[in-house]
């Protein structure tokens, strides 16, 4: 949402807001997306600061020795505040911490940490220094209050901007959902469909509430089997795999292994002449190239596809990530496309999905997991 907002921040002594106490308070405040004011205090709280305290955020009890006790700041951050939403990572860490000391009881809160995991769901990480450095925000001093303020008012503003860019049939959804369980996210999403509204670039009309998923896109064709199945030539194996190969040019680390040769011999040999094959090889003979490299020639000379099972996910990422890309480089084929499949466990069910939209999410749970499915389908 637009119009003034105020970004806050607070250090503490330590979790629970009824027995801990605030030690610094940073905010910002932001007028459409603008900083136009910062307030920042250090604040005495009154008892020695836990180690662990000081060795997160860098204050120690000399700090805050000389500086003012919360009372003496109170009016200051209630005025700094007023009633305007406010915004934090992980907001109700902080509005606990400020409403047990009296402060911001209505004020509407945003959390950047809820927001960003439905607008941002391809991201590895939620905490505030992981979500600034995948936005290109600078976050000079981590764990200090005025700082993360900054950050966390730049952040949102980075949200706000990709909510815009959701159709508005999906905000529609998310915002009555919200709303269906009285969430206060709810106003964020029902002012990006306001603001949509305004610049009249709602241009999408949505897919009907019972159909999830959009069209398929044309993809490529496959590659056409050929009428006769052409052998895999071992001595091209021996080129692709000596010290001087393509491979060898594309790994800066590469390392000639005799073993790796022959067993890669081997899996061409067994794709030649259809036939099983069972290898052990120790650790160090480079067993994924030694076995994608002839899959990859087999698929590319013949026109089929070829299926590499793994046993663990680990490896399954480890070659469509690391592996693959260095066989695709080494043979110079952009044909060469890879793609994984998994168990059914790990893939949506359109019906489950359709059952929860028709009866709305019951929890705030559901609810998160539903939105970040909306955006994730559009982004």
């Amino acid at each position: 949402m637009r119009g003034e907002l105020v970004a806050i921040d607070l250090e503490t002594t330590g979790l629970d807001p009824q027995a801990d106490r605030i030690l610094e308070f940073g905010g910002v405040r932001i007028v459409d997306g603008e900083i136009v004011e910062e307030y920042n205090t250090l604040i005495n709280p009154g008892c020695s600061i836990p180690a662990y305290i000081t060795h997160l955020t860098g204050i120690t009890d000399d700090d805050v020795a000389n500086a003012p006790i919360l009372s003496d700041v109170h009016r200051k951050i209630h005025q700094f505040i007023k009633d305007v939403p406010v915004i934090a990572h992980n907001v109700s860490f902080d509005l606990g911490f400020l409403r047990a000391n009296g402060l911001a009881a209505n004020n509407l809160p945003i959390d950047t940490y809820e927001l960003a995991s439905i607008l941002l769901p391809s991201s590895v990480r939620y905490n505030l220094n992981s979500l600034t450095m995948d936005a290109g925000i600078e976050l000079d001093y981590a764990h200090r209050a005025l700082h993360d303020a900054r950050a966390t008012a730049k952040l949102y503003w980075y949200l706000w901007e990709k909510a815009l860019t959701l159709p508005t049939s999906i905000l529609s959804e998310i915002a009555e959902t919200a709303l269906h369980l009285n969430m206060p996210t709810a106003r964020f999403f029902t002012a990006a469909i306001e603001e949509q509204t305004a610049r009249n670039t709602a241009t999408q009309t949505g897919t009907p509430h019972n159909t999830f998923f959009s069209p398929y896109e044309e993809r490529p064709s496959s590659p056409q089997p050929t009428a006769t199945l052409q052998a895999i030539a071992q001595e091209e194996i021996v080129d692709l795999l000596g010290e001087n190969s393509p491979l060898a040019k594309t790994m800066p680390d590469y390392e000639y292994r005799p073993q790796q040769i022959e067993m890669a011999k081997a899996v061409a040999n067994a794709f030649n002449e259809s036939e099983h094959l069972l290898v052990e090889a120790g650790t160090g003979t480079g067993k994924s190239i030694a076995y994608l490299l002839p899959a990859a020639l087999w698929a590319l000379q013949n026109g089929q596809r070829v299926v590499i099972s793994t046993d663990t996910i680990n490896l399954q990422e480890q070659l469509l990530n690391q592996d693959i890309p260095l066989v695709k480089a080494a043979l110079g084929h952009d044909e060469l496309r890879a793609a994984v499949m998994k168990g059914r466990s790990n893939y949506l069910c359109p019906r489950r999905l359709e059952t929860v939209r028709r009866r709305k999410p019951t929890n705030i749970e559901e609810w998160r997991l539903l939105a970040k499915v909306l955006a994730v389908s559009y982004t």
